[in-house]
């Protein structure tokens, strides 16, 4: 294609296409700028009359991100269908996603050494970022995660299974046995899996948001989320949830502690007795 040809939706198309291959919006932004300043230099040349990307913006954040737009989460029945059609090699590492609430980068950075089979718990310690591996995204997002025993054991069965258990060893792996690129693998697997499930909307992060939503589900306050999910406060896990959370109220939380206070504290009674006459003297009365 010639320079001259090349219009705005060809540059839309461009950043589309990245995007779709779960490119985050810093990449697309890098593989754009070079494309910009190359339109720019045409136009000062007087090859072309104006820039095609002059005019489209950016994403700043990539959808689902935590500081992006209103948070959208997965259904139990999404989340269910999101793991049958995700291939049965990649299905824990959804589970993983889904069910500690871990950001990929987290699960991508994580190893063996970290997965506490003892304890059933997985402990947060650094972050694949950039190619490289990083200390967590804040101090609060150092943390221990519990699992169920059924995610322990499937844990324990893949590391059985693996030819990578060092506890140096990459917990999840690409076939050559290095760590996984999480926008490789959202373009080869994740992002397909999510269109035959219907939630073609979906990235990693939101399976981060479908952990945050069982929790409140499950009767965890906010306080108790912000730790599980590394937020660095609780305030900030409201604002990110509290359009998710149900505002039905339900029956009077009271009626156990009323029925405790009627067991202990019988009530009075109300049929006192009634007062007697003074009985009759003999012969009528006195003076009679």
């Amino acid at each position: 294609m010639r320079l001259s040809e090349v219009e705005p939706r060809d540059v839309r198309k461009f950043i589309a296409t990245m995007q779709a291959r779960g490119m985050s919006p810093n990449t697309v932004r890098l593989a754009v700028a070079p494309v910009r300043a190359l339109l720019a230099t045409a136009v000062e040349d007087g090859i072309i009359r104006s820039n095609p990307c002059a005019g489209i913006r950016l994403a700043t954040t990539r959808p689902g991100d935590e500081e992006g737009s209103v948070v959208r989460a997965l259904t139990p029945a999404e989340y269910a269908r999101l793991i049958d059609m995700t291939p049965p090699e990649w299905r824990l590492l959804v589970r993983v996603l889904g069910e500690t609430g871990m950001r990929i980068g987290e699960v991508a950075g994580l190893t063996w050494a970290e997965v506490d089979l003892g304890t059933r718990k997985i402990l947060v310690r650094r972050r694949a970022y950039k190619g490289n591996l990083a200390a967590p995204k804040s101090r609060y997002g150092r943390r221990s995660i519990p699992v169920t025993d059924d995610l322990a054991r499937a844990l324990w069965t893949a590391r059985g299974a693996s030819a990578h258990t060092l506890e140096s060893d990459p917990v999840f792996t690409s076939r050559t046995g290095r760590r996984i690129d999480p926008s490789n693998l959202a373009s080869r697997v994740f992002k397909p899996a999510a269109r035959a499930a219907g939630v073609d909307w979906a990235w990693f992060h939101s399976l981060r948001h479908y952990c945050a939503t069982q929790l409140f589900a499950l009767g965890l306050n906010a306080k108790q989320v912000q730790v599980w999910l590394g937020h660095h406060s609780p305030a900030f896990t409201l604002s990110m949830y509290v359009h998710l959370l149900s505002d039905e109220l339900p029956e009077s939380p009271f009626a156990p502690m009323c029925e405790r206070t009627r067991e202990r504290d019988p009530p009075a009674r109300t049929d006192e007795p009634r007062s007697r006459s003074p009985a009759p003297e003999p012969n009528g009365g006195p003076g009679l």
